[in-house]
């Protein structure tokens, strides 16, 4: 692997594992921070979040694509299996969170003023498994690099 393929294995396996951890960190203590009467405040931080979230999900889709790809014909079966898992469950998370996100921001939820508790759900779903799924892969891109 050359220089310029290092560097950027680092650079976007840093940038995956701050995008978890400041979404799962954030989802860990949000109830608190919102408990304390800064829903509104809470919330805006949730709304920052989401634009750099919308960006890794489709990174995520498309690194995982290419760490897939990127396999041997002969890799054995648990390489293989984790990196076909990595791929479907980012394409997964970016069908879940584009649809929630849209849903919640400009579609019938925020018509709704909200969209209830399935919407609830849905976020709760594609916080943790962003989070994990970034480290994840972060975690692989960097070792990758190494």
């Amino acid at each position: 692997m050359n220089d310029a393929m290092t560097i950027a294995h680092r650079v976007l396996g840093a940038a995956f594992i701050a995008v978890g951890l400041a979404v799962g960190g954030y989802f860990l203590v949000f109830e608190l921070y919102a408990g304390q009467g800064n829903a509104g405040d809470a919330f805006d931080i949730w709304r920052v979040l989401d634009w750099i979230m919308a960006v890794a999900v489709v990174l995520l889709a498309l690194v995982t694509y290419a760490l897939r790809r990127a396999l041997p014909a002969d890799a054995d079966h648990r390489e293989w299996l984790a990196a076909n898992v990595r791929f479907f469950g980012s394409l997964a998370l970016l069908f879940l969170f584009f649809n929630v996100w849209f849903a919640g921001r400009w579609g019938t939820a925020a018509a709704e003023g909200g969209g209830g508790a399935h919407i609830a759900i849905e976020w709760i779903a594609t916080d943790i498994t962003l989070a994990i799924l970034t480290v994840n892969v972060g975690l692989r891109l960097w070792r990758k690099a190494a």
